[in-house]
């Protein structure tokens, strides 16, 4: 037997899962058995029987009960209560508390899908987002989608758009919505990147640089920290010896001077902008991740831009010997392996990925000790010096 109580939850449930779907293909009816109990199970259970009957005769909460009239052997005849069925969705919102938040999904649906009907699934897919949004954030997204459309090579940063109230904030926590909509519009593009979809300008990426070696540093105007965009690095007028690349700011910072030398900094999966700095091609280049799965994806996918790229502290002695300093890697990569791995380095990712030492091992490259990393690093460059 199930009680008002016990039939509202399961509605709740139905509204959470179908409520995309009646917005798209109309809601149908949805109906709840009521549990009607056999006339042995209500006797056996008298006062529980009577309380259920006595709940549902005292319904309130819209929707239609449904009666089955039983012919019991010996408490007679019944009219019971069988299932509780509604056939419109309003109804059965305002029954599990939910009709406000059902009429505002409803009608944002249908404001975008009577604009543009091919919206009508991705509108679905972001109602309760679209829901949430004020009258004029609502309206404010609407006016960016036409705008947008009608200007598909705009050329223009997103702070330059010619929208009442934009901001960056506000289109930076939108991005995936506006891109899942205009992909729907124009006819189901696949394309993720924001920038590529909408044809506005991404900010330039940035690459922040220490340069370690005098000599160097004249021919930038002295300058020994550079943080600036990538094609303005690559133009500089230097072709170091030595490149290292680390992930850590800090860990880049607390290098120190050294000949024909620059360090780069906290790139992560950033790595690609490496392929426009052609100088890159003539130095030694050492890449110096975390010990763990991203950190040996972004090293693969760093050597797809610089191929001679060397890996350093990032091997299985490296890991034994900071057992102590071990972390847990969150998310690890999904992948087997990568093709841009050295066989050492793919043989350490495997141990990884089998957690042969410990589950979602990680090693972050702060946690390395200093004096044994510098060791490595200046031995390096000597090796590399005395070439």
């Amino acid at each position: 037997m199930k009680f008002p109580d016990d039939v509202l939850n399961i509605l709740r449930r139905r509204f959470d899962a179908n409520y995309r779907q009646w917005l798209q293909q109309g809601f149908g009816e949805c109906s709840v058995s009521l549990g009607l109990p056999s006339e042995q199970k209500a006797q056996q259970d008298m006062q529980r029987f009577l309380a259920w009957l006595q709940a549902w005769q005292k319904w309130q909460g819209g929707g239609e009960l449904r009666y089955s009239q039983k012919q019991w052997k010996h408490l007679s005849v019944q009219r019971l209560p069988e299932k509780l069925l509604f056939t419109q969705a309003e109804a059965l919102a305002a029954a599990i508390g939910r009709a406000e938040a059902w009429q505002s999904m409803r009608k944002r649906y249908q404001s975008l899908v009577n604009q543009w009907r091919q919206l009508a699934g991705v509108a679905a897919k972001h109602i309760e987002k679209l829901s949430s949004y004020s009258d004029e954030d609502f309206l404010r997204l609407q006016h960016l989608l036409l705008w947008l459309i009608e200007h598909e090579a705009a050329s223009l940063y997103p702070r330059q758009l010619p929208i009442a109230g934009m901001d960056s904030k506000w289109l930076e926590s939108r991005k995936g919505l506006i891109v899942d909509c205009l992909s729907a519009i124009r006819g189901g593009l696949n394309e993720k990147d924001f920038y590529a979809c909408t044809g506005l300008l991404a900010p330039p990426t940035r690459l922040r640089m220490r340069i370690l070696d005098a000599n160097l540093r004249r021919l930038c105007g002295g300058l020994s920290d550079i943080s600036a965009p990538v094609a303005e690095i690559a133009a500089l007028a230097i072709a170091p010896r030595r490149v290292f690349i680390v992930e850590n700011v800090q860990t880049g910072l607390a290098f120190t001077d050294m000949r024909q030398t620059v360090v780069m900094m906290g790139l992560g999966y950033a790595v690609d902008v490496l392929a426009e700095i052609v100088w890159l091609k003539q130095a030694y280049v050492y890449y110096w991740g975390d010990i763990d799965t991203h950190g040996f994806a972004i090293l693969h996918r760093a050597r797809t831009y610089v191929p001679h790229l060397q890996s350093i502290l990032m091997d299985e002695a490296t890991m034994l010997a900071h057992q102590s300093l071990w972390g847990r890697e969150d998310k690890p990569h999904s992948a087997d392996g990568f093709e841009g791995l050295m066989p050492t380095e793919q043989s350490l990712y495997e141990t990884l990925k089998n957690n042969r030492y410990a589950q979602h091992l990680r090693l972050e490259q702060e946690r390395i000790d200093w004096h044994w990393a510098w060791q490595i690093i200046a031995n390096a460059a000597n090796i590399k010096e005395n070439e």
